[in-house]
């Protein structure tokens, strides 16, 4: 668990041009735009979360965009023109669409035991992928390894988004297989 008080932007040559007296508590996660103009920080407190938007040139706080449920994950497309948000509540999972003033473009539930987070979203944000990962417990190396299951393609197009395609990367643990995370089990 993590506890943030303040978050302070710096120029180039270091000077202060910015200070937020904040007071998260819990776990937290960042992501810079792809053209270093915006960054975002989400945290998480019990079971609600929420994105904090910021410009980086000035260190204006621009938007704050809260969730009922806890934050999985996002992604930052391009300068901060859309950002792709995933949050969970037991099976359930939410994917959000937010535009550039923390708007909700689009949301969509996906039904799924399995973890998922954002895992690209293109510089425009018109095109964006959630992986689905499961946990596999390998008794020959004692560890939970957590093993990804599905990819799922995405597309913004007119105010709506639909699924172009699900990819089916499920395949059997082995020593070959190289585990995206490993937990030994306790």
């Amino acid at each position: 668990s993590v506890t943030i008080n303040e978050l302070v932007f710096f120029d180039a040559a270091g000077k202060i041009i910015k200070t937020h007296a904040l007071k998260l508590t819990g776990e937290g996660g960042e992501d810079f735009s792809q053209d270093s103009s915006a960054y975002a920080y989400g945290y998480i407190n019990g079971e609600s979360s929420g994105i904090i938007f910021f410009d980086l040139a000035t260190g204006e706080k621009l938007w704050e965009h809260a969730f009922k449920t806890r934050l999985s994950g996002f992604k930052l497309a391009g300068g901060g023109k859309r950002l792709l948000a995933l949050t969970s509540a037991g099976k359930n999972r939410s994917i959000y669409l937010l535009d550039a003033s923390g708007g909700e473009l689009w949301r969509a539930e996906l039904t799924t035991s399995n973890h998922c987070a954002p895992e690209k979203i293109n510089s425009d944000g018109s095109r964006f992928e959630v992986l689905e990962s499961k946990d596999v417990y390998n008794e020959k190396d004692g560890y939970v390894h957590s093993t990804p299951v599905k990819r799922h393609h995405y597309i913004f197009k007119e105010n709506t988004v639909r699924e172009e395609a699900v990819e089916n990367l499920e395949v059997a643990l082995t020593s070959s297989v190289q585990p995206h995370q490993a937990v030994k089990k306790q």
